[in-house]
């Protein structure tokens, strides 16, 4: 590991039979300022998206809206899907991408993961699994504060 380097880390598990998927990214060593910059706003755009996720909403529209938000902020999604259903399967249905007209019922598990690159060519992602409630989604990856950039040290 280099000294500025972007590190991604894409986790899966199966716990009792079921998949769960979590993503995380990191900078080797003190984060510089358009480090921190890309990261805030990919979280600030992946959180808006899963914050969109309600019973009802298509599948397709939740795609938009990670794509959408995170062009708001200067950023560009970086694959096809934004996201996918999760259960005994790891890629299952539904997956958010724009052709995908399927709604979103409560007892759906998602997550929203997208993916962005800065200019140095880094690619940063983040994978946050959800449930799909009538009150809203509800976090299900807890286990670390996302809220910042998280940085390795190197001594």
């Amino acid at each position: 590991m280099i000294e500025g380097e972007i590190l991604r880390v894409d986790v899966g598990g199966v716990f009792q039979g079921y998949q769960s998927d979590v993503a995380r990214t990191a900078t080797v060593g003190i984060a510089n300022k358009e480090q921190k910059s890309v990261y805030r706003r990919l979280r600030e755009a992946q959180r808006e998206t899963i914050e969109a996720a309600r019973p009802g909403v298509r599948a397709c529209d939740l795609y938009l809206e990670c794509k959408t938000a995170l062009a708001r902020r200067g950023l560009s999604l970086t694959s096809q899907a934004a996201g996918h259903g999760l259960g005994i399967g790891l890629h299952e249905f539904p997956i958010l991408h724009a052709q995908e007209k399927s709604l979103l019922k409560p007892g759906m598990v998602l997550n929203v993961e997208p993916a962005v690159i800065d200019s140095q060519g880094f690619v940063y992602h983040l994978e946050d699994l959800f449930l799909v409630t009538e009150k809203g989604p509800r976090i299900l990856t807890t286990f670390m504060d996302t809220e910042d950039l998280f940085s390795i040290a190197t001594t």
